[in-house]
């Protein structure tokens, strides 16, 4: 077992650049956030697991360097969970973002005319949600203030009636 002490020896930690590549590309790839964690524990506890077999052995490691390598363990796990758990944030917003504006532009396409064909109209209808048939209602609402929703919670409210919507 290694422990990288460059870092230490000038009073800071590694970054822990690939904890925030995973949690990029986890959240790019649609895996929740909690297995994306799950996956982490199983990796320290296998970690953790390797040093106690270690410490069994008391002709291979000091208790000093036991001491120090498993603080050094605990101390990544936090750093390394929460540098993937942000990492993971800020894609998944950017995700959130990038699709929310797809959304938008498919349903001016929809509602503009933009889209004649059958065959495009339910492409376009698959990334948003929609059945393939109807019946279909479009409900329209003013906007009360630039940026706000013009009828909050409602996607909630079709969602616990079994109906879809979008924006």
């Amino acid at each position: 077992m290694r422990v990288h002490q460059g870092a230490h020896r000038r009073g800071q930690r590694r970054p822990p650049v690939t904890a925030r590549e995973t949690g990029r590309a986890r959240a790019l790839q649609d895996v929740p956030l909690s297995d994306t964690l799950h996956a982490f524990r199983i990796g320290f506890e296998f970690l953790w697991a390797e040093l106690v077999a270690e410490a069994r052995d008391p002709h291979h490691v000091s208790s000093d360097t036991l001491v120090a390598l498993s603080s050094a363990r605990w101390r990544q796990v936090g750093d390394y969970s929460d540098a993937m758990t942000m990492s993971y944030r800020e894609a998944a917003a950017e995700l959130l973002l990038q699709r929310e504006h797809e959304r938008s532009v498919l349903v001016e396409a929809l509602f503009t005319g933009a889209i004649a064909d059958q065959s495009t109209l339910w492409e376009t209808a698959r990334p948003l949600g929609l059945p393939a048939a109807g019946p279909f209602i479009v409900v329209t609402a003013a906007v009360p203030a630039p940026g706000r929703e013009a009828l909050p919670g409602i996607e909630a409210e079709a969602d616990v009636r079994d109906m879809r919507s979008t924006e």
